[in-house]
């Protein structure tokens, strides 16, 4: 971004990937891109890591440092202040914000005196304006966006594979945590079978809940009729294995997983968490129910699989609605815009 101070065109600058940790599941798609990074650890102390992170951005030549979570603006905002670097800081959820006093009160601090902040859902930034009082101006949404090359309906798929060709298959791409609620779906699923016991539940995801949700199938009597996936690489092969996708949420950010599902032509049911709200509207493109009630979700799968032409409706729809207003391409542009504002001393004003 270099060029930008001087009115040249965006392609004349570069960028840095920094990672915290031990590298990370970016690491690999940073090498293929030739992109250049650095891997620092903060848990050696917090002064070490602020000095050590000021030290790659002044080797990089970084002109914006992009936040992507409260917890770590705390720790990259002195050294960005240190070296000149722009600060743009993105939420992407408010759980640990609701819950956790000092972290809320850092980025009601640090967030105001950043260069731009912005949120991935109009929901995440009602929360900014109305409970951590945030000016409405001063926060832009920016949604999450998938690779629509990638995700489509065309391509290969693990129907007839590791996921039987038959009968209905009712599936969810998702880590295995308290936060995705796979007991809410067990009990739903167990309810679908009461209408067509020739069904199947693919869980793809692992974590640290999958010994909990592995006890749960026994319990509710339901081994015969769950599939344990674990983790894939290959998650658009799977998804267009399924039927049906649904997201069983306590609560969420902007689900990718959603956008996902819908972009390779899978009709949708999720919870009304986040900004599911704004991906799909109830019978329109998808199907919403609360969180935390399985009847609900039972019902609203019940619905979905006895309407085929809702379903094709559905799964045509998807990726159209995908393409229009959650591509990679017009996230991109839009976070492009902010750091080429910011670069020129524009604050960001939505």
């Amino acid at each position: 971004l270099d060029g930008l101070r001087n009115g040249d065109s965006p392609e004349a600058g570069g960028f840095v990937c920094g990672a915290f940790g031990d590298g990370g599941p970016l690491t690999e798609a940073a090498d293929a891109l030739a992109i250049p990074h650095d891997s620092l650890r903060f848990d050696m102390g917090r002064l070490r890591g602020m000095r050590a992170l000021a030290r790659a951005i002044r080797k990089n030549h970084v002109d914006v440092l992009h936040v992507q979570s409260g917890y770590l603006l705390q720790l990259a905002y002195l050294p960005a202040r240190m070296t000149g670097a722009r600060i743009v800081y993105t939420e992407h959820a408010k759980h640990a914000l609701q819950n956790k006093r000092r972290l809320r009160r850092v980025v009601q601090l640090l967030g105001r005196r950043a260069d731009a902040v912005t949120t991935v859902s109009r929901n995440l930034k009602e929360y900014f304006v109305d409970a951590l009082g945030f000016e409405d101006e001063a926060v832009t949404v920016v949604h999450n966006a998938v690779d629509t090359e990638r995700f489509r309906p065309e391509g290969e798929s693990e129907r007839g594979r590791s996921i039987p060709a038959r009968p209905t298959i009712i599936g969810t791409v998702a880590r295995m945590t308290e936060a995705k609620d796979h007991g809410n779906l067990l009990k739903a699923f167990s309810k679908v079978l009461e209408r067509d016991d020739d069904t199947l539940l693919a869980l793809v995801g692992d974590g640290e809940t999958r010994g909990d949700v592995e006890r749960m199938v026994r319990e509710y009597g339901l081994s015969e009729r769950v599939l344990f996936l674990g983790r894939q690489e290959r998650v658009p092969e799977f998804l267009r294995a399924m039927d049906v996708f649904v997201l069983p949420s306590k609560r969420e950010g902007a689900p990718v997983s959603v956008l996902e599902a819908m972009a390779c032509g899978i009709p949708v049911v999720a919870t009304d968490v986040g900004g599911v709200g704004e991906i799909i509207e109830d019978g329109v493109n998808g199907r919403v129910v609360p969180p935390q009630d399985h009847e609900a979700l039972g019902a609203a799968l019940c619905w979905l699989l006895d309407r085929p032409e809702t379903m094709r409706r559905f799964a045509v729809s998807g990726p159209a609605e995908v393409r229009r207003r959650f591509s990679r391409e017009a996230m991109c542009r839009n976070y492009r815009t902010i750091y080429e504002q910011v670069v020129r001393n524009d604050r960001i004003r939505s």
